[in-house]
């Protein structure tokens, strides 16, 4: 029998994400993902995503949220893998940093390099951010795949209300992620 693993895809509200982090202050903000699993039928495990909110000062420790269920959306096809098969956590930051300063910091880090890709999607984020209404109306979608590595790597996509903007959350190291700050 060949051994496989069904992903599911998930469907987070912005709000939902983002509702416990601190209103005052400026915190750094970030969001981990990882994979639950969900079921061991049939000699197929089905793993779907959960989230974890966290927030820091700038002299703190980080501090941890509650866990947070994304909604099923399907995706539910088995895709057989050869083991080993990592499940380490993927994390989305909500970066303070200008684009410009990303794509300096990139350079410098040959194993984690970038091309700035997600500069769009960062932009959208702040616009979700600075708008509560658009907020309401805006849910990040998160598509599970294996990495080349392989690890468990996500492709999420941020619509707010029909403006949509990609991005990967693929652990670094010892992935090279297309982009994984926001």
């Amino acid at each position: 029998m060949e051994t496989q693993i069904t992903l599911l895809s998930q469907k987070f509200s912005f709000e939902k994400l983002t509702s416990q982090f601190p209103t005052s202050g400026s915190p750094f903000k970030k969001i981990f993902f990882q994979s639950e699993l969900r079921s061991l039928e049939g000699g197929t495990a089905t793993f779907a995503v959960i989230a974890y909110p966290a927030w820091k000062g700038t002299l703190s420790k980080w501090v941890v949220g509650t866990k947070i269920d994304g909604e099923d959306i399907g995706g539910g096809s088995p895709i057989p893998f050869s083991a080993p098969l990592a499940f380490a956590n993927n994390e989305l930051l909500f970066a303070a940093k200008s684009d410009k300063k990303l794509k300096k910091k990139s350079k410098k880090k040959k194993d984690c390099k970038t091309d700035n890709p997600g500069a769009d999607f960062r932009r959208l984020v702040r616009a979700v951010f600075r708008d509560p209404e658009l907020a309401k109306k805006s849910f990040f979608t998160f598509t599970p795949g294996i990495s080349k590595n392989p690890h468990i790597e996500l492709s999420i996509t941020l619509d707010a209300d029909g403006t949509t903007a990609n991005a990967m959350a693929n652990p670094c190291p010892p992935a090279k992620p297309a982009e994984s700050e926001a």
